[in-house]
């Protein structure tokens, strides 16, 4: 089986709705007692220098774990999305790429005041152990600041189990999620209409995460991100959908579903998150665009604009 690339998901905020009435008994793992409600949810990321996750990659094929993390002494401008729109627990963020008139060094990164900035550095901050996991977990920083172990077994943790990684200089907090498992995982986006969604609803404390992107090649392109309660399905709203929709559409739709907790603490350099989740790919398809990496994608009469990868009329 071949594995997908592990990337430590720095680019969009993640924030928890208010879990209500799906808040579960008191969870003991070795340290203070907390539930669903006491996390915090992920960090925004105009405040987010960093932070770990613990990950089942599950899908169609047999899954495997990750455990990763990175910390800076700075939040990476780049980084650092706009909220353009929000309606039931669905919000758009906008990428606004910063720029500089005279080009910064390699160093340096631009911000979005348009100044030269000290690039953001990992940062070692000494031994992060994890509690509650199948097996005890101790992770340690290499030589360019990065968290990760390569030897981990699966399943990583075990649903509704508590969870607990803690440093010198940050507590954090989650529970296991089951596998999450989307029978239909193809998903049609119909302009002018709410996008129904579904899912195998889970047993155990945890919020489903919705994220696509329909505008590969947009300047600056809007990403929908929705903290669903892990009910089984949902309408994502119309208005979202539309304005998503009107803002771009080029190349190959990405998008992804998780089962997820997070938590977030204030440090010295930002704030710092845990996720711990199910990754599960899935397809978004839009109504009246069709994809394309070539002609022979293209159905009669159209043909393929390679500039935008997607067909368009003869």
């Amino acid at each position: 089986m071949q594995r997908p690339l592990i990337v430590l998901a720095l680019l969009l905020p993640a924030c928890e709705p208010d879990p209500g009435d799906s808040v579960p008994e008191t969870h003991d793992s070795g340290g203070e007692a907390f539930t669903l409600e006491d996390l915090t949810g992920g960090c925004p990321t105009e405040q987010r220098v960093g932070g770990f996750e613990l990950a089942h990659w599950d899908g169609p094929d047999e899954g495997f774990a990750s455990a990763t993390g990175a910390i800076a002494d700075a939040v990476v401008p780049a980084t650092i999305r706009y909220e353009s729109g929000t309606q039931a627990g669905c919000t758009l963020w906008q990428k606004v790429v910063p720029f500089c008139e005279n080009p910064c060094d390699a160093d340096q990164a631009c911000n979005h005041d348009s100044e030269c900035v000290p690039y953001p550095v990992p940062q070692d901050l000494g031994p992060v152990k994890v509690d509650g996991l199948v097996q005890p977990l101790e992770l340690t920083a290499d030589s360019f600041g990065n968290y990760w172990d390569t030897t981990l077994g699966y399943p990583l943790f075990e649903p509704g189990s508590p969870i607990q990684a803690s440093a010198a200089s940050f507590d954090l907090r989650g529970f296991g999620v089951a596998a999450l498992v989307v029978p239909e995982p193809i998903f049609l986006l119909t302009p002018g209409a709410d996008m129904p969604v579904t899912w195998t609803a889970g047993a155990e404390p945890a919020w489903v995460e919705f994220t696509f992107n329909i505008d590969q090649h947009g300047v600056s392109p809007l990403t929908m991100v929705c903290q669903l309660p892990d009910t089984g399905s949902a309408d994502l709203p119309v208005a979202l959908l539309d304005q998503l929709v009107n803002s771009g559409v080029s190349g190959y739709p990405s998008a992804w579903m998780r089962r997820r907790t997070a938590d977030a603490v204030q440090t010295d350099h930002g704030c710092v998150d845990l996720q711990v989740y199910s990754h599960v790919p899935v397809d978004v398809e839009v109504e009246g665009f069709t994809p394309c990496s070539g002609d022979p994608d293209c159905p009669d009469g159209q043909h393929c604009d390679m500039d935008i990868q997607i067909c368009v009329d003869d």
